[in-house]
């Protein structure tokens, strides 16, 4: 029953309850979206991932009024575990209230690195993207990267896929023609 729900679900958001003149301005958008998410994807660790960012919210945002919905977060919850902005809203603000000490801790330090600074409007994108990747290098807790491992991360992964969602994740072998990278896993969803 959930799958179906999620194959109904996938399906409308391509766009199949509409037109055919519709349906093609549906995956035009589509693919814009996707184009914009992996050039961010590539350029979030650059100078300006920002304005990739924006646009990529805004080509989400004109897919979903396409669709009917009021905004892409309302056509992500159809049909999820939250299915309701008010407990998305209810859920963000007490996040919210519990990290804002430490997110203005961290703009002061930003504030402070970048020197003296009349206003917050003065940090500029690719101000904000620099500043935070040097504080970020500069305050990164000795040794840190030894408890953050490939093998560490991914059992934290499959952790939360059990308890959170239910799922498993087991990991599998690649055929021949799949692996890419040395490196790579490959895992099935069950």
């Amino acid at each position: 029953r959930k799958n179906v729900a999620q194959l109904k679900h996938d399906m409308e958001s391509n766009g199949i309850h509409l037109s055919d003149a519709e349906r093609q301005v549906i995956a035009t958008l589509n693919m814009e979206k996707d184009e914009l998410a992996m050039q961010f994807l590539q350029e979030r660790e650059s100078k300006n991932p920002f304005g990739v960012l924006r646009q990529l919210l805004a080509a989400r945002h004109r897919l979903s009024e396409k669709l009917g919905y009021e905004s892409f977060a309302e056509q992500q919850l159809r049909g999820s575990i939250l299915n309701d902005q008010q407990k998305v809203w209810h859920f963000l603000c007490g996040l919210t209230h519990r990290i804002r000490p430490a997110c203005e801790k961290e703009l002061n330090k930003i504030l402070n690195q970048q020197g003296e600074v009349r206003s917050r409007d003065m940090i500029t994108d690719v101000n904000r993207a620099s500043i935070a990747a040097t504080i970020r290098n500069n305050m990164e807790p000795k040794g840190a990267n030894r408890y953050f491992t490939v093998g560490n991360c991914v059992r934290g992964i499959q952790c939360l896929c059990s308890e959170v969602f239910g799922v498993s994740l087991v990991e599998k072998p690649f055929l021949p023609e799949e692996r890419f990278l040395p490196q790579a896993i490959k895992f099935h969803v069950y």
